[in-house]
């Protein structure tokens, strides 16, 4: 879950007039974020998606970049397989991944948004001319690849 909050006031004044649940529009922005720096760096025959992560950041970027791409394949490897197949099922047309090796394996596109306390991605699952954007959910880019 995305923990976010929206506070609206008068400028004049400072009184506040609503706060609200703003988790969706966080995911939202943050993968919107990520998906216009993709665009930028990324090759714009881009085919393959590989998404490492389960949550609803996971959903969201693959929402997002899915607008800007026409990917012949998407991927999708979390921590917990069921997790992954549930997203999978709900987003339509993805693979799920047995290994994050598997998931980035000749991808052009490697996402990863997960709170991994562990490295998950390693250098050499990454190859020359494969894109990575991370949305570093953890506390050190350190923890999420090696």
């Amino acid at each position: 879950a995305v923990v976010s909050t929206q506070s609206t006031g008068y400028t004049l004044n400072g009184e506040l007039v609503a706060q609200m649940d703003a988790g969706e529009i966080t995911a939202k922005r943050t993968a919107a974020v990520s998906a216009v720096a993709t665009q930028v760096l990324a090759s714009k025959e881009s085919e393959i998606l590989s998404v490492l992560g389960t949550g609803v950041q996971a959903e969201s970027h693959i929402r997002a970049l899915r607008e800007l791409y026409d990917f012949k394949e998407v991927r999708i490897w979390g921590r917990t397989q069921k997790k992954a197949q549930v997203l999978a099922e709900k987003l339509g047309t993805c693979v799920v991944s047995d290994s994050v090796a598997e998931a980035c394996h000749g991808a052009d596109i490697i996402c990863t948004v997960t709170g991994a306390a562990e490295p998950i991605l390693q250098a050499d699952h990454v190859t020359p001319g494969e894109t990575y954007c991370t949305t570093d959910l953890s506390t050190s880019t350190n923890e999420i690849i090696s």
